[in-house]
């Protein structure tokens, strides 16, 4: 797969949020980008799966990468810039 890996942040609210008043959420980061998930789901479902892509030259980068090679997505990279 060629295309884009992305760190998504995730926020969910518990409920509806009130006018005028505070309301606490959930967030998370996770993985995302539309040739990553295919990558890491056909790994994941037994096929042989690479991902070409550039990502940060960051933590947050080298952090997508492993995420893909821990699911057996082989990766080929260029890291420039930051996440």
């Amino acid at each position: 797969c060629v295309g884009d890996l992305v760190e998504q942040v995730l926020v969910g609210l518990p409920g509806d949020p009130v006018r005028g008043g505070e309301t606490a959420v959930r967030a998370g980061r996770v993985r995302g980008g539309s040739a990553a998930n295919v990558a890491a789901l056909d790994a994941e479902a037994g096929g042989r799966s690479r991902f070409v892509g550039q990502v940060g030259d960051d933590d947050v980068g080298r952090r997508l990468v492993e995420d893909l090679n821990r699911r057996g997505v082989e990766t080929a990279v260029t890291y420039r810039g930051v996440t």
